[in-house]
This record gives C-alpha cells, structure tokens and sequence, in this order.
C-alpha cells in the first residue's frame, strides 16, 4: 500500500501507536494501516485475515468507527482475505464516517492481486470511499 499511495500523495504507517481514543490519552491502539496526506491522517485500513461472509461483524464496524472519531477521519477500510459478498459501503449515523469493507482474494494470481490492491488505492487516495451509492467490487471476480 505504501508504494501504491505514493503516487497519490498519500504516506502510509503500519502499526503505529496513537494514545487519542480517550481524552486523558491513557488507552493505546494501533491501526493496521492509517494513510496520512498534508501530514494528516487520511484513511484508516484494518485487514482481517478471515473469510467475510455477508456484513462485517458489528465488532469489526465498531473498531473501524473509534479509529476514525479518535484519528478525525472519515473514511474506514476493512479487507478481508477471502469471501463475500461484497458489502456496501455503511454510512455511520450521526456521523460523517463511512466503512467499507473489501474482499481481497490472497488466493489470486499476483497479477490480479495487484490490480485489487491498485483500486483500493485509487479508492483510498480519492477520498475513501469511492461511489458510496454502489457496492463495493468484490476482487477477484
């Protein structure tokens, strides 16, 4: 992802500590991956290696929408390593966070794997979401 958002501007850090989910800034958490622009967090991504099979455990909604209110984002990714179907883009209510869950076949040819990394990408460095009006492609179809 880091070489992919490039591109577009955008760096990428893995793993990285952030203490802003409290105010006293006691609870520690870390984001699989959080996309920054203009030195800004931009995008968070949380991969789950684990098959998707209809919407995303509510849990999962949940972890998405704490790192984007504590890292004032609006945009959250989940990326599952297998499944479907692919899920719709779920605007939060009372908020202006989205979640978007992917399905990222790691059982692809490396070509097409590519290209599923390439649109989220895309998607990532165009503001997050993409169409929020339409389902989320599933990759490898």
């Amino acid at each position: 992802m880091t070489e992919l958002l490039q591109p577009y501007g955008l760096r990428c850090a893995g793993q990285q500590g952030h203490h802003r989910l409290d105010r006293s800034g006691s609870v520690l958490f870390r984001p699989d991956i959080v996309a920054y622009g203009r030195g800004r967090p931009a995008a968070v991504i949380d991969a789950k290696y684990r098959e998707l099979g209809g919407p995303p455990p509510i849990s999962h909604l949940f972890q998405l929408i704490s790192y984007c209110t504590a890292l004032g984002i609006r945009d959250g990714h989940l990326v599952y390593a297998a499944g479907g179907p692919a899920a719709m883009p779920y605007r939060i209510t009372q908020s202006d966070i989205t979640v978007t869950s992917h399905v990222l076949d790691l059982a692809l040819p490396p070509e097409q794997l590519n290209q599923a990394l390439h649109l989220i990408a895309e998607m990532l460095a165009s503001g997050g979401s993409g169409d929020r009006t339409t389902a989320t492609a599933r990759f490898g179809d």
